[in-house]
Parts: C-alpha cells; structure tokens; sequence
C-alpha cells in the first residue's frame, strides 16, 4: 500500500462482481459505533446486520461478526462471534485476529461494513492474508445516537478515520 492512499478517507471502494460472491468461504461484518444496555442495537449495526442476513440467505455462506451485529437479529445463525456483550472496544485488527483464531479455513471473505469504515478494514484482512470481496454498502447510515461521539457523523469520522489510518499504518496492521 502507497502511504498517500491513507489520506484518501473520502473515497469509498468500489464493490466487487455479485458473481463472485459464490466463491467465498465465508461472511464477516464489522460493528460500527456502540450503544449501551438500555439500546444495544443502532442504526448503523442494524444495517449491517440486515445486509450480512440477506448475503448468508443468498449465499448460503457461514458468518463471522462481533456481538452488537449478532444481537441486531437473533435469527442470525452466526458461526462465531467475537467478544461478550459490552466488552470493552476492540480494534479491527484484533476482530480479524479472533477470527482467523477461530476459523483459519476461512480464506476468502466477503467484508461488510459501513462505507467509510470498509477500507481500512479491507487493509486490516487482506494484510492476515484474507482474499476481501465486498458488497455494496453504500446504504449504511450513520447512527447519531451512537455511543462512540466519532461514529455519529461523517464529518467528524472522517478525521478520526485518518488518524485510526495512520496508527494503523504505524503499527503494520494494515
């Protein structure tokens, strides 16, 4: 990777062929922001979580997510979820670690995740040595009830996104 490509937090990839889809061994979606007990499920991760059901449904594919996209919808049949509920924030580095601990078969992945949030993590798997296909997320909200403040919009995630880009880089996560 090109380090100037970190600078570029405003450019979305594009989503990869449909049809190649049905070449994957698995479905891996990634939370975006928090909420609390009385409100665990967000807007953002409530997106998240009806894409990632659609894809199992027309895929037939196994799912990996961390709980607050599990707990979207219980009839998610998840194959494994990273973190007990309200764990302390883990970072996407250390979400594709427990991953690849629990299922290091899965080796081409189709990444779902909000659509300023997807190309680091994009960055994160391919760099485990994950073979990233995407789906269009380009519907995904924000959540401005979020309980994390830089999940709330997209001006400020932007500048949070470009830091998180560079202590990435720095620590050769991505």
């Amino acid at each position: 990777m090109k380090f100037l490509q970190l600078f570029k937090v405003w450019k979305r990839p594009v989503p990869s062929p449909v049809e190649d889809f049905s070449k994957v061994d698995a479905v891996i979606a990634i939370p975006f922001g928090s909420h609390n007990e009385s409100q665990p499920v967000g807007r953002s991760n409530a997106s998240i979580a009806a894409l990632l059901i659609s894809l199992h449904i027309r895929f037939n594919l196994p799912i990996g997510t961390q709980w607050e996209i599990a707990e979207c919808n219980q009839a998610i049949p998840c194959e494994v979820i990273v973190g007990p509920r309200f764990a302390p924030h883990i970072t996407t580095p250390e979400f594709f670690a427990a991953i690849k601990m629990a299922r290091p078969e899965w080796k081409t992945i189709i990444l779902v995740a909000h659509p300023d949030h997807i190309q680091r993590c994009v960055w994160t798997a391919e760099k485990m040595s994950y073979k990233v296909l995407i789906p269009d997320v380009s519907t995904i909200p924000y959540d401005p009830a979020s309980s994390q403040w830089w999940c709330r919009g997209r001006a400020v995630f932007l500048f949070w996104e470009l830091a998180a880009r560079l202590v990435c880089w720095w620590k050769g996560w991505i």
